[in-house]
């Protein structure tokens, strides 16, 4: 493969037609939204509770990372079974579907990021179906800016390429990173929304204190909209899930996840659905009406 200059100078080719341009979800414009890794191998009847929530909460946004194999997989579209789901999914106007790659903490080659990236962006191509994603989700994405702010560099390059491939086929491309903890000011020159949290609930013994740190330069408190939460082994009840996700909502905080599954125990973090997920939807539905009718009142 080239090198990076070489592919970001590269114009990207579609074969379908430019279709009208979507816009990424605007930040707490529909409040809150639900990120759920859908990690989840679409068989049959394998996402039926992602659509029923979809469909039942037409008010509550939901993006959805969409992962076939660690990335999109070899081939250049989905296998059937992902094809038909993802197609279904794209129905629903409160759903946004961003595509998974990682980078190894910034130290995976780039260029296998991007090619990834760009094969995403090729699903619009897709002629049978509607099976386009709306942008991508890095995981394993750097947190510290490295020497010579080189990590900086790194997101930099792949968010302006992720930007532009993904606009040649009517799409913003809607970036997500996950550092899984707070991160740079600067970071977010070079991402729409960034995962400040992903951790145990356990550890989250002071929820107030999440979001802060001594460190000025850090992002705590600034850009809350595009903070995005994932919580894990979460082992309280659906009462207590509803505090929990009252009080992330009433932060203003742009995407959260909350699941039981322990990946201590084996189970991964999202290779299936938590013991509360429709409670959880419904309180996230609620929380954010909550939140509107306050702005309202003030």
């Amino acid at each position: 493969m080239g090198s990076i200059l070489e592919i970001l100078a590269a114009p990207f080719i579609c074969c379908t037609g430019r279709r009208k341009l979507k816009p990424s979800k605007p930040s707490n414009s529909n409040g809150t939204s639900i990120l759920f890794p859908l990690y989840i191998y679409p068989d049959p009847g394998c996402w039926d509770r992602v659509f029923t929530a979809v469909s039942r909460h037409p008010m509550q946004h939901f993006t959805l990372v969409i992962n076939p194999n660690s990335g999109p997989g070899p081939e250049k579209f989905p296998d059937a079974e992902y094809t038909d789901a993802i197609a279904k999914l794209n129905v629903y106007k409160n759903v946004t579907l961003i595509g998974y790659v990682h980078s190894s903490y910034g130290e995976r080659d780039l260029t296998q990021v991007i090619a990834e990236v760009e094969r995403y962006a090729a699903w619009a191509s897709y002629s049978d179906l509607d099976i386009h994603v709306d942008g991508i989700f890095v995981d394993e994405a750097p947190g510290e800016l490295g020497e010579g702010k080189i990590n900086l560099g790194y997101l930099k390059t792949l968010h302006a390429h992720t930007k532009r491939v993904f606009q040649e086929v009517g799409l913003q491309g809607y970036f997500v990173t996950n550092p899984g903890k707070i991160v740079s000011k600067a970071f977010y020159d070079y991402a729409d929304s960034i995962v400040s949290y992903e951790a145990s609930f356990k550890t989250m013994i002071f929820p107030d204190t999440l979001f802060t740190s001594s460190d000025k330069q850090m992002s705590a408190g600034v850009n809350i909209d595009r903070q995005a939460v994932l919580i894990h082994s979460f082992d309280g009840s659906s009462r207590k899930q509803g505090e929990l996700v009252q009080m992330l909502v009433k932060k203003g905080i742009g995407e959260v996840y909350v699941t039981s599954c322990d990946p201590g125990k084996g189970e991964g973090d999202y290779s299936r659905y938590s013991e509360h997920w429709e409670d959880f939807v419904a309180e996230m539905e609620r929380a954010n009406e909550a939140a509107l009718l306050d702005d309202d009142e003030m």
